[in-house]
């Protein structure tokens, strides 16, 4: 059965900037005769079409994903354009290129297509009588402490609801949440970059701490600076992530460097894992190191005459405003915002 679907970019700002070639100019009729043929003819093999050039960008190579033949998908295209007054992708050496109204094209299709697949598996869930699911994404710091407690209490209530939750940077989770695979997230929002599209609630920053392991030879040290650390392995995250800056920017506040010696890691877990190998330093966030300090293996180590809490951003709650929750992501949500900010009080 068709998409019926009314194509809005006719009619809809959606921030297009930069050069492009001046759209066509229609009569009334046109555009009556292109509304009339959007209700009507775009249908879910253009959808498919449209997210498989934007994947492959080779007309080739997307019909034989999509297993037509290359002048089946090329009429399909040539309806498109068609249909929008515009071209959507030019041909290049190197393959097919978006233009600026393909990339928007694009970008909706994935995201229609993914909430159809979604459709899909909520009905095939409620037919074999189980619970709706929600899936979330959050940086490492509120997954280990408010995300639990939101997860334990709603399924408490509501044994049927299924939950998932992907621990990733903010910037993956972020383009998990644009592309509809995530319905909300606990991430840092870039700075300087608006995305009117999203609500976003500031929650609260983070503090990095040193974790070693319990015979480490620091340990044994009744005063420690900034400087005493720089011999020792690291275990980090990578550079270019907040706590990582955050760490190298108080290392030359004292005049010093970030060790040479560093793992450079966002995982968890081989953190910890070089910080049992006995020499290295695990930075973590507190969150994390309230986890495992005194409890075996790690402590934390008690600096530094020069050094100051080492506070990052703040991570947000984040959604996206134009698309609608489902009832189980309401109540997911609304869990969420009470353990977050009853803790922050």
């Amino acid at each position: 059965m068709p998409v019926q679907l009314r194509f809005w970019l006719l009619h809809t700002n959606f921030g297009i900037t930069g050069s492009m070639k001046p759209p066509l100019q229609r009569s009334a009729a046109q555009i009556q005769s292109i509304d009339a043929l959007a209700r009507s003819s775009l249908r879910m093999r253009h959808l498919r079409l449209l997210k498989a050039l934007g994947d492959h960008e080779h007309l080739g190579r997307a019909a034989e994903f999509l297993a037509m033949t290359q002048p089946a998908a090329s009429r399909l295209l040539a309806e498109l354009e068609i249909l929008v007054g515009e071209e959507l992708f030019r041909r290049t050496p190197q393959g097919m290129v978006p233009t600026l109204y393909g990339e928007v094209l694009v970008r909706r299709a994935r995201a229609m297509l993914v909430e159809l697949r979604h459709a899909a598996e909520e009905v095939r869930d409620l037919q074999a009588g189980h619970g709706s699911v929600v899936a979330l994404g959050a940086v490492t710091a509120p997954a280990v402490g408010p995300v639990l407690d939101a997860v334990h209490s709603v399924q408490a209530e509501n044994p049927r609801l299924r939950i998932t939750v992907e621990v990733d940077s903010s910037p993956s989770l972020l383009q998990r949440l644009l592309e509809s695979h995530l319905d909300i997230i606990l991430a840092r929002m870039p700075e300087g970059v608006d995305y009117p599209m999203l609500d976003c609630i500031p929650v609260r920053e983070e503090e990095v701490v040193f974790l070693v392991r319990n015979d480490h030879a620091l340990l044994r040290r009744r005063s420690l600076a900034l400087a005493d650390l720089v011999g020792y392995p690291w275990a980090i995250q990578p550079a270019g992530t907040p706590m990582r800056q955050r760490v190298e920017a108080e290392f030359r506040r004292v005049g010093s460097r970030m060790p040479e010696q560093a793992l450079s890691t966002p995982s968890v877990l081989l953190t910890l894992a070089a910080v049992m190998r006995g020499k290295f330093i695990g930075a973590v966030s507190r969150e994390v190191a309230a986890i495992f300090h005194g409890k075996g293996a790690f402590r934390q180590l008690k600096l530094v005459t020069d050094l100051p809490q080492l506070i990052f951003e703040p991570y947000s709650l984040v959604r996206h405003r134009e698309r609608s929750f489902s009832p189980a992501a309401t109540i997911v949500y609304a869990a969420l915002t009470r353990h977050l900010f009853e803790a922050a009080i």
